[in-house]
């Protein structure tokens, strides 16, 4: 809901996250392109030179308890990696894998490392934030533990799968190489949910704009308030949001016609159902 006052003022309402979850066996599954490579290069990064910070700086993070990775045929040393160092008061681990991970540049896949490196999948807890997902691989090595990769997921995240190999992208391109073809797949599916998952918000979110209506309304002490609610909003609840806002207690007031004096508003009547866009508040006493 929105609420617009004569000075314009809009306080935008909050809506939530819809998950979509797919059935990789169900009739809308989806073929991604193949990745921009036919074999995995060999080249890797020179040896003498570190990790580069691509996105994000290191923060001291609050802890969490779980830690879930699927098998992989070189785990690292979970005692390199304090899990303190990196997660954020707001982030929360989906699900952990593991695979050499490679920067892609052009046609050519550049190894981060040698070794597997721990691929997390985070999700945001921020209530209504934008872009709730994201793939992080941390330097395990560094003592600031730096995020090397800190790619956030959106509805254009674009995702291909070959074989053991995954790659994702949006402005910048990312590939993972796995033990077995199940992982790879586990990892191709999870990024393609959550990038279906916020491109679904997105629809919703543009579905209910549309769907919503301006009510002005007239208040005891004669100022005007425009409120928008949705369509299918009923007078009941639209009361409770207005004295609310206006700090009034619900029990004393009704909605009423702005012309006619006969009789109030039923109250279980919808917004989407009245045959005006004025209404008056008015007190019991």
């Amino acid at each position: 809901m929105e609420i617009y006052s004569k000075n314009g003022d809009c306080n935008k309402a909050k809506s939530g996250v819809y998950l979509e979850r797919q059935d990789p066996s169900g009739k809308k599954r989806f073929k991604a392109p193949l990745p921009p490579i036919t074999e995995l290069p060999s080249s890797t990064l020179p040896s003498n030179r570190r990790l580069t910070k691509w996105n994000s700086t290191p923060v001291i993070h609050q802890d969490f308890s779980e830690f879930t990775f699927p098998l992989a045929r070189k785990l690292p040393d979970l005692r390199k990696l304090d899990q303190k160092t990196f997660l954020r008061s707001t982030e929360h681990i989906l699900a952990t894998f593991y695979g050499l991970v490679f920067i892609i540049e052009g046609g050519e896949w550049h190894s981060l490392k040698s070794d597997y490196l721990p691929i997390y999948f985070v999700r945001i807890s921020v209530k209504n934030v934008k872009y709730p997902f994201r793939i992080l691989v941390i330097d395990n090595e560094s003592d600031n533990h730096i995020r090397v990769v800190d790619f956030i997921v959106n509805s254009k995240t674009k995702t291909s799968i070959k074989e053991d190999a995954v790659c994702w992208q949006d402005q910048e391109k990312f590939g993972a190489k796995f033990s077995n073809r199940t992982l790879a797949f586990q990892f191709y599916d999870t990024i393609s949910r959550m990038a279906s998952t916020i491109k679904k918000a997105n629809e919703l979110e543009s579905q209910h704009l549309d769907k919503m209506v301006d009510l002005e309304i007239h208040l005891p002490n004669s100022d005007v308030r425009t409120y928008k609610f949705y369509k299918t909003d009923t007078l009941k609840g639209a009361l409770k949001m207005v004295c609310t806002k206006e700090k009034l207690r619900v029990n004393e007031y009704y909605f009423h016609h702005m012309q006619r004096t006969d009789d109030s508003l039923d109250m279980a009547l919808r917004i989407g159902d009245l045959r005006t866009d004025k209404i008056r508040l008015i007190s019991k006493r």
